[in-house]
């Protein structure tokens, strides 16, 4: 049996964590929300602004990681998605030559590896 405070605990932490990546998913949209200002402003204004705000610069970085991992994502789950047309495709098909199918494939997926590093 878990001792009480050992469960109290535990309860709190997994609080702590749900608190932990609400906080991380609202400073990262607020980061991208920032850098999609940023790129509005002047290049006087720009500077300006980071003298008087030197660590906004780690939130401009969080937010083009945010950006990028969005984008990285999104063409991660469409490369999901063809590739698993090609998958249903090749099954329905019963290709006789599995080398072939392994062939047609492999050359789907680096043409989507090229797509994805792309971005």
């Amino acid at each position: 049996m878990v001792p009480k405070k050992v469960f109290l605990l535990n309860v709190r932490r997994r609080a702590l964590r749900r608190l932990l990546v609400k906080n991380a998913q609202l400073y990262a949209e607020t980061s991208g929300k920032l850098v999609k200002e940023l790129e509005k402003l002047s290049k006087d204004d720009l500077g300006a602004f980071l003298k008087k705000n030197p660590d906004a610069l780690f939130d401009v970085g969080g937010g083009i990681a945010a950006q990028l991992s969005l984008k990285a994502k999104t063409a991660g789950a469409n490369i999901l998605q063809e590739l698993g047309k090609d998958f249903r495709s090749v099954k329905t098909k019963g290709l006789k030559r599995a080398s072939v199918a392994r062939a047609r494939l492999e050359e789907k997926a680096l043409a989507y590896l090229k797509k994805t590093l792309s971005l």
